[in-house]
């Protein structure tokens, strides 16, 4: 029984086509409501007639004429329904197109996953699982505190990890280092199913007033 597996990078470049057309039309859709704001408002204003916002005079009536019999308030109220659906508008498009720019709001590395598809069904493993499997294999070393762990891309089915180690007063800090490091690249191997190209430490000791604290400055 074969199974395929891919990271969510590759997930998201094979939905990003379809993502595109869906953002092009959702784009379109909100320039034109934002267009047909500003010209009902315009035209509620008394700043532009509508046969100078449609091909014809004709096409105007039938666009813009219900605002012509209104008083003089409900003319104000819908001036200024339309400005604040405008102002959506590009609001909502100025917002998509800064989080196109990364793909997501917070640049795409918050959003890493393991995709493990077969015919039973699909796994996805969060860099936050990732992360959490590498703090617990870290942890598990002898003399160790407490572990803070951060995890990279690095590219389809491979990961960096940045460990920061809280080791107790009295450890050999070079060999808890390399342990920690160790153990933590085996259980994202073994358990996450990622290569691990690249592993760093940065260790530190807890201070004899902080013992019992278990927490990284």
């Amino acid at each position: 029984m074969s199974a395929r597996v891919e990271t969510g990078a590759a997930l998201r470049a094979s939905r990003r086509p379809s993502r595109a057309l869906d953002g092009f039309v959702i784009g379109v859709l909100l320039l034109a409501l934002g267009v047909v704001a500003a010209a009902v408002f315009l035209v509620a204003l008394g700043l532009a007639e509508p046969a100078q916002l449609a091909p014809n005079a004709h096409t105007g009536k039938l666009l813009f004429g219900w605002i012509g019999g209104q008083p003089g308030w409900a003319r104000a109220a819908t001036a200024g329904v339309a400005l604040l659906v405008g102002l959506g508008s590009l609001g909502a498009i100025a917002g998509r197109l800064r989080t196109g720019a990364t793909g997501t709001a917070d640049g795409g590395d918050a959003t890493l996953h393991l995709l493990i598809s077969d015919e039973r069904g699909v796994v996805f493993v969060s860099r936050e699982g990732i992360e959490g499997v590498a703090r617990a294999g870290a942890a598990s070393t002898p003399r160790v505190a407490e572990v803070q762990c951060r995890v990279k891309a690095r590219g389809q089915q491979a990961v960096g990890l940045q460990l920061r180690v809280l080791a107790l007063p009295g450890a050999a800090l070079d060999r808890i280092a390399q342990e920690a490091r160790e153990r933590a690249v085996r259980a994202v191997e073994e358990l996450a199913g990622f290569e691990v190209r690249d592993a760093s430490v940065r260790i530190d000791v807890i201070p004899p007033d902080r013992l019992g604290e278990g927490v990284l400055g």
